[in-house]
Order: C-alpha cells, then sequence, then structure tokens
C-alpha cells in the first residue's frame, strides 16, 4: 500500500504539467509566486529531511557529500525519491507528511518546467524518482545507517534550494 504515497508524491510534477499546459497566459505573471512556492517547500523538506538525523561527524560529511552529489547529478526527483524511500522506514505519518510536501513540491515544479519540455522529460523525472528503490535490495543496511542516507539525502536538497535562490 506504500506505493499509493508514491504516486500520489508524483502526480504533484503531473498536475503542475497540465496547469501550465492549460494556463499558458497566467505562466509569466505567477512564475515568482511558483519559484517562491519550491523554495519554501524545498527548504520544509530539509528540515523535514533533518529532524531525523543524530547529528555528528558522519552526519555532516554525508550531508557534505549531498552536497556535491547534487553538484554532479541536479535531478530533485531523485533525491526526493530517496527521502520517500527513506520516509517510509521511519513511520507512515511521516511518509505522509513527506508525501504531501513532494507533491506540493512537484505542482510548481511541472509548472515551471513544463514549457518546450517533451513527454519523454517526465519519464526521465519518473526514472529518477524510482532509482532509490534500488536500496530496498539492502534495507537492514539502509535502516541502521538512516541518519547518514537523511543527511546526504537533506545536503542535496539543501544544494537545489541554494541554486533555486540565484
Amino acid at each position: 500500500m506504500v506505493w499509493v504515497y508514491w504516486v500520489i508524491a508524483f502526480i504533484g510534477l503531473l498536475i503542475g504539467a497540465f496547469i501550465a499546459r492549460n494556463t499558458k497566459e497566467e505562466l509569466k505573471p505567477g512564475k515568482k509566486y511558483f519559484i517562491l512556492l519550491e523554495r519554501i517547500v524545498l527548504f520544509v523538506l530539509v528540515l523535514f529531511t533533518l529532524y531525523n538525523v543524530s547529528f555528528g561527524f558522519g552526519t555532516a560529511l554525508a550531508f557534505l557529500v549531498g552536497l556535491l552529489f547534487f553538484y554532479k547529478l541536479s535531478k530533485s526527483y531523485f533525491y526526493l525519491g530517496l527521502v520517500m524511500l527513506l520516509a517510509s522506514f521511519v513511520s507512515v505519518n511521516y511518509l505522509a507528511s513527506v508525501t504531501i510536501l513532494i507533491f506540493i513540491f512537484g505542482l510548481p515544479h511541472g509548472s515551471l518546467f513544463y514549457p518546450g519540455k517533451r513527454i519523454k522529460y517526465w519519464h526521465y523525472e519518473l526514472v529518477f524518482f524510482l532509482v532509490p528503490l534500488i536500496l530496498l535490495v539492502s534495507r537492514e543496511f539502509v535502516i541502521s545507517n538512516i541518519s547518514y542516507f537523511f543527511s546526504f539525502a537533506a545536503g542535496a536538497l539543501f544544494f537545489d534550494f541554494v541554486k533555486k535562490m540565484k
């Protein structure tokens, strides 16, 4: 039943694209609000992600590695998928909260990046969103090191937040 949360989270991106396609004339004046909403949700996601971290040298290092990874692999939905997977290991309530935040992030993200994008763009986003599911193979390892994984994801999302500030 956890897969329903994944579907709901990703649908936000598709709804954002649908809104953009059907309200092209409002996109330009609303762009600054879409960007602001995207930044706010990213920041809240970083805070939500860091909530589950036991702070120490290792988690700080994982946060820095996350920053560097986003510099090389700047696919927001990859890291959002990682947060979804980790949230599913914590609790259903936490997963529901993260799902709502990712859904809300998808609305402006899909609206901002719809113009000029082909349908294959959305397929790529879905693939990157689902790639972290590979970690289910080593579920016990991930759960025992969940603070490091959360720190890594928070670092990447924080870099995305800072990058969007420009």
